[in-house]
C-alpha cells in the first residue's frame, strides 16, 4: 500500500508518493524549496537560523517578503520597494520550522523551509 501526503503551501497542492511528486500549476520542487520559476536564484542564509538573523539575496528585486509558521500562519511580512538583498531581525519567532515566501516584481514567488534553533 502506497502512502500518500497531501501538502498545501501558498495555494499549491503537492501529492507526494514513494516514487513520484505531482504538483499543479508550474511550480518546480527542489530539494526544501518549491519556486515557480526554476530560474530565480536565491540564497537564504543561515539555515538554520541561530543568531535570530536572516539573510537573504536574490537575482531579482523583491517587493514582499513572508515568514509562515509550518500551519500556515503569518508571524512576519514586510512589503519592499524593488530590493534584492536584505537582513533580517527574528528574535521574536520560537524555535522551530518555518516557511520564508518572497514574492517578486516580475509575479514569481520563492519559497523555502527554514529552521530557527
Amino acid at each position: 500500500m502506497k502512502r500518500i501526503l497531501l501538502l498545501i503551501i501558498t495555494g499549491f497542492c503537492f501529492y507526494f508518493s514513494t516514487n513520484l511528486v505531482f504538483a499543479n500549476s508550474t511550480t518546480s520542487f527542489i530539494g526544501s524549496s518549491f519556486i515557480s520559476d526554476p530560474s530565480v536564484a536565491v540564497s537564504i542564509f543561515p539555515n538554520p537560523v541561530i543568531d535570530n538573523t536572516l539573510t537573504i539575496n536574490s537575482d531579482l528585486d523583491f517587493i514582499k517578503i513572508e515568514i509562515l509558521s509550518i500551519v500556515g500562519k503569518t508571524v512576519f511580512s514586510k512589503d519592499f520597494e524593488k530590493q534584492n538583498k536584505i537582513t533580517l531581525q527574528l528574535e521574536n519567532l520560537e524555535k522551530g520550522l518555518y516557511i520564508v515566501k518572497i514574492k517578486f516584481t516580475e509575479i514569481k514567488t520563492y519559497t523555502e523551509k527554514i529552521l530557527v534553533k
